[in-house]
């Protein structure tokens, strides 16, 4: 089969037929699922970052409190939706009271950035994109278990709960990178094993194509979708007829 490389975009408050369609499989194959075996309960799994949340505010946050620091202006007057979350650097370095210092305030920023992105207090910060919450708790509500795979560490635990809750989303079952060191790939490449102690996988979502891939290769029956938000430079492409959406309207 050919392979693409769909160009992801953040347009998450739109509602398109092949959205609906493609939410509308999921819950149709959870369905199916339940009547076939209903215990144990069929499982779904949803990615976190610029999957259902969109973390762009929290990389503005961020952005905000260097120019601060750093005495900078202009990061006030910018909207989240305006944030690239992978050159939040550039962004820095464009800022008022940056020019002559722009190499010197990319290096800083970086470590800035790191040391407060991977936080729990951070992600309270984030965003559900729009219906994300009421889409999941549809799927739960269905008869799945509901597993939310992510690539933040366990030392964001507590605040990963808390935006979960606080954006309707069912409790589910969170599972996380056990160390900050574990890159995201290699542990989701673990974590599967433990998802299928859990139950049939029958739907995934997931932003990054490398992940989806891996996914239907790890559950080749199941319905991996692509959200259409943004994913790493380094993104492997998706085979053509890959389902992807934008977001959770229907």
């Amino acid at each position: 089969m050919a392979s693409t490389a769909i160009q992801p975009r953040w347009n998450s408050s739109t509602r398109t037929p092949t959205q609906t369609l493609v939410l509308e499989e999921v819950l149709r194959r959870v369905g199916e699922a339940v009547l076939r075996r209903p215990e144990p309960p069929p499982v779904v799994t949803f990615d976190l970052d610029s999957t259902v949340f969109d973390n762009r505010p929290r990389q503005l946050a961020i952005l905000s409190a260097f120019a601060r620091a750093k005495g900078l202006t202009g990061a006030e007057e910018l909207d989240f939706t305006a944030i690239d979350g992978w050159r939040v650097a550039v962004f820095a370095a464009r800022l008022g009271g940056a020019a002559g210092r722009e190499a010197e305030l990319k290096a800083e920023f970086k470590s800035f950035w790191r040391d407060r992105f991977f936080t729990s207090e951070h992600c309270l910060f984030d965003h559900p994109l729009p219906g994300a919450g009421a889409f999941v708790q549809e799927v739960e509500t269905r008869g799945a278990i509901v597993v939310y795979l992510t690539g933040r560490h366990e030392a964001m635990r507590e605040g990963t709960v808390q935006s979960l809750h606080g954006g309707g989303f069912p409790g589910g079952t969170l599972v996380m990178k056990p160390t900050f060191e574990m890159t995201d790939t290699q542990w989701k490449e673990i974590a599967v094993a433990k998802i299928r102690e859990l139950g049939e996988v029958v739907a995934c979502f997931d932003n990054e194509t490398t992940h989806v891939n891996r996914l239907w290769a790890a559950f080749p029956d199941a319905y991996v979708v692509w959200l259409c938000t943004d994913h790493s430079p380094e993104a492997e492409p998706l085979p053509d007829g890959t389902p992807h959406i934008e977001g959770f309207l229907r």
